[in-house]
């Protein structure tokens, strides 16, 4: 079993200069620790996994479909639809957890032959505003 200390973990995710840091991966789950600065936004693309948002710290504003709702410490978002953070009142920690874990489904997307292997722009790796992305451009890697 691995523990994790908040502090420890946003260290981690700073010193690797990314606003994710992902702690726990297998093929059925995974979790991490989003942070995002004031003044800063959200850049994710809508993810093909459903998503469980638990705020650690920070305050902030999501829109989960058509419904803007302001979130801070111990607010609990399960994200089955578009959603994006904005808002960002003060600096912002998240535990983020992935089912199945982040990226799976389009990577079994992507790797299977008899599909058509251009996505839509709304996939986690998206192509630009109503764009497709080639299977030449689409690489799936860990975060961290």
């Amino acid at each position: 079993m691995d523990a994790f200390a908040l502090q420890e973990l946003s260290r981690r995710r700073a010193a690797g200069q990314a606003m994710y840091l992902e702690v726990l991966r297998d093929p059925e789950l995974s979790a991490g620790l989003s942070e995002i600065p004031v003044g800063d936004e959200d850049r994710q693309s809508p993810p093909t996994e459903d998503e469980l948002y638990y705020v650690c710290s920070g305050r902030a504003t999501i829109r989960v479909g058509e419904e803007d709702r302001p979130v801070g410490p111990g607010s609990f978002v399960a994200a089955g639809v578009a959603h994006r953070v904005h808002s960002i009142e003060e600096d912002r920690a998240v535990l983020v957890v992935f089912e199945p874990a982040e990226d799976s489904r389009l990577a079994a997307l992507v790797s299977e032959p008899s599909r058509d292997r251009r996505l839509e722009s709304q996939c986690p790796l998206g192509g630009g505003a109503g764009g497709v992305v080639p299977e030449e451009d689409i690489r799936v890697e860990p975060r961290g």
